[in-house]
């Protein structure tokens, strides 16, 4: 017994200092290549709940949708929400969500908004339940005053640890899986090339589609491309879609590092938003301690050409480890994973 117990103790220090040294060196390197702290005429905190990771344009309705989950709580934390926010006016709070089912968790993840073939628009959230080990992709219909549970699909190794989903008009939806195993840590230490990309059409059949990924993260598609962040790879690639789901032809557009969610620029379906981490080990630290500031850049990324223009940029002063940004009506939304507001950013 005691071998055993000196094994396992053995592990987890060889675990924590892979785990140091990668985050070091990160950090190193990025202190090194930071960006200049952009400048806005205005930048407004408009107040949710902890945690509103992602954020997508609700056409229909003229709003914003944010979905909200306490990230530093994990397994302990309660659940999450679906917040509304007028961009007119500023005004936020939280949607009814109506007809689940009572056993269901929610604690949403990444989201995807969509208007389908059928003309009514959909919700398709990213929902964990990290105590059973169990995750969900979640469909509701999109109401003025609700959100309409519609379904749930669900798959044990093809969703093991799912970060962020898009949705197609027939209602086949892709999901990117940031590593193989939920909370693999020495995966991510050693940025292993063993994640991958799901595919599930509306009869609940799944494939996987693309492999030997490092952390992907943000996704998208448009006109038969589907895009694709990686936050450890440093990669962004587009792939070419076929009418089965299946993945081919992928290519490399630009390197950038530590991405992490995907939106098209409004009204420019040839560039990408992306939000980035720029320095892992402040974003560690900020996770640990909301009184540590961490970096938040978003970057527009032009897919013709892979050219990067810097749209914001701020040490933490002003918000800490951006998750996604999204432009409408000439102004720079941006959503993070741990503090309980978005940052509304002049770009006029």
């Amino acid at each position: 017994m005691k071998k055993i117990n000196n094994s396992l103790h053995l592990q987890a220090g060889l675990l924590a200092f892979v785990c140091l040294s990668y985050l070091l060196s990160t950090s190193a390197c990025s202190n090194k290549h930071l960006p200049q702290t952009t400048q806005h005429a205005t930048a407004t905190k408009i107040v949710t709940e902890n945690g509103p990771e992602d954020i997508v344009l609700d056409t229909k309705f003229n709003r914003l949708i944010v979905s909200c989950n306490d990230h530093r709580l994990q397994k302990k934390a309660p659940e999450g929400t679906i917040y509304i926010i007028h961009p007119k006016t500023n005004e936020s709070y939280p949607i009814e969500r109506t007809g689940e089912p009572q056993d269901l968790p929610f604690h949403p993840h990444g989201i995807d908004f969509v208007c389908e073939n059928d003309h009514k628009c959909y919700l398709y959230v990213v929902s964990h339940d990290d105590i059973k080990n169990k995750h969900y992709i979640l469909k509701y219909l999109v109401e003025k005053t609700a959100l309409q549970f519609v379904d749930s699909f669900t798959h044990q190794s093809l969703i093991p640890s799912p970060n962020a989903v898009t949705a197609l008009k027939n209602g086949s939806f892709y999901v990117s899986n940031d590593r193989s195993k939920r909370n693999a840590l020495m995966e991510s230490a050693l940025k292993q090339k063993k994640s991958f990309v799901s595919y599930c059409n509306a009869q609940k059949e799944w494939k996987m589609v693309a492999r030997k990924l490092a952390f992907p993260n943000g996704i998208t598609n448009y006109n038969n491309t589907l895009y694709l962040a990686t936050t450890q790879q440093n990669k962004l690639f587009a792939y070419t879609m076929y009418a089965d789901g299946s993945l081919s032809k992928r290519k490399e557009i630009t390197t950038l590092k530590g991405q992490d969610n995907l939106r098209f620029q409004e009204g420019d379906t040839n560039k990408l938003l992306v939000a980035a981490h720029l320095n892992m080990l402040k974003f560690v630290q900020h996770f640990r301690n909301a009184k540590k500031p961490a970096p938040t850049a978003v970057y527009e990324i032009d897919v013709q050409n892979g050219e990067q223009k810097l749209l914001y940029f701020n040490k933490g002063e002003e918000i800490s480890a951006g998750a996604t940004g999204l432009v409408h009506d000439g102004y720079l939304y941006i959503a993070q994973v741990f503090q309980p507001f978005i940052l509304k950013v002049s770009l006029k």
